[in-house]
């Protein structure tokens, strides 16, 4: 049998549509009701069935337990409670909601099904009332995560991960493997950015976050906008989710940036003194993006493929995010 990483991603695909056969018939969900939509972090499909349309995601090995999976379902489950537009997980018919998937040939770990939410990606879509409204909607999570009381045993990943200073063998290996330009420069970012969060380590800088609300995991939906893909949640400094949803805009970044406040002290007051950090934390979110698109271009063909083109990009927007000041 090819080796995993040798295959290209129609291949890779297949064999976890292979694999999910027998298990999705624990929520009712056919194969044969499956279409595609992304192979990266995880893989995902969508599942058209008699009784709706649902999500389905295949999470790869060595990302996250199912432990931790739990507790975003759970947040997840709270958040859908409380009027918040989101992903509903979906228990299969035996109450189970995350399911093991331990196939020989198949690089995947546990799958986990959603209600299907139904809507637009904002994307490039980007004017004022769409950031304000990204602005609110992160201050409603960031709301309702304060004053969450989370169940026992809640498990995702503890702030010094999340921000980088405790780097995971991942960032690591995909660190040494960067070219030597990107590691002269981005060297200099992480050092910056490691005492950036050290300032920010008191309990009340840091909370739960949904950690990749940019603008392809918002969509507009009939109830207004909803954050998808929860998956990267964690506990960070509040800081760290408006340095992700600001990473990647290509013009306007300090008018779209205030855009964003407007709307987020609509819900409550963002903590000020974190902002003046907010130019090296987005240097160091970039820094983070190239590391894991290194690391995925060794077992994914899509990436490999695209692998210089991207990485001197993302230097290129670090460059350029450390030039701004946010006030």
């Amino acid at each position: 049998m090819k080796d995993w990483a040798d295959l290209p991603v129609s291949a890779q695909v297949k064999r976890i549509r292979g694999a999910l056969a027998d298990l999705l018939r624990r929520w009712g969900i056919r194969d044969t009701e499956l279409q595609f939509i992304f192979h990266g972090e995880n893989t995902t499909f969508r599942a058209s069935a008699w009784r709706g349309d649902f999500l389905v995601r295949v999470a790869r090995p060595g990302y996250h337990t199912i432990s931790e999976t739990r507790s975003e379902l759970a947040w997840l489950t709270d958040l859908h409670a409380h009027g918040i537009v989101c992903p509903r997980p979906v228990a299969t018919r035996d109450g189970e909601l995350v399911l093991p998937l331990d196939v020989p040939g198949v690089f995947a770990s546990h799958v986990c099904v959603f209600e299907w939410v139904d809507g637009t990606i904002v994307g490039r879509r980007l004017g004022r009332r769409t950031i304000t409204g990204i602005g609110e909607l992160m201050g409603r999570l960031h709301e309702h995560a304060a004053g969450w009381k989370r169940p026992r045993g809640f498990d995702r990943t503890g702030w010094l991960v999340m921000t980088g200073q405790q780097p995971t063998a991942e960032t690591q290996a995909a660190w040494k493997l960067l070219p030597a330009e990107h590691r002269h420069e981005f060297e200099a970012i992480r050092r910056a950015a490691m005492r950036a969060y050290k300032s920010l380590s008191h309990p009340r800088d840091i909370g739960l976050l949904h950690a990749d609300l940019h603008s392809r995991n918002v969509l507009h939906t009939p109830r207004g906008l909803a954050a998808i893909d929860f998956d990267d949640t964690g506990f960070a400094p509040w800081v760290t989710d408006v340095a992700v949803a600001s990473a990647y805009w290509d013009e306007r970044q300090v008018e779209r940036f205030r855009w964003l406040m407007d709307g987020y002290h609509r819900v409550r007051e963002f903590p000020a003194h974190q902002l003046k950090h907010l130019s090296t934390l987005i240097a160091w979110r970039i820094v983070g993006v190239t590391l894991w698109v290194t690391g995925r271009a060794e077992s994914n063909t899509f990436f490999r493929a695209r692998l210089k083109a991207l990485q001197a990009g993302m230097l290129k927007l670090a460059r350029g995010a450390l030039e701004r000041e946010y006030r």
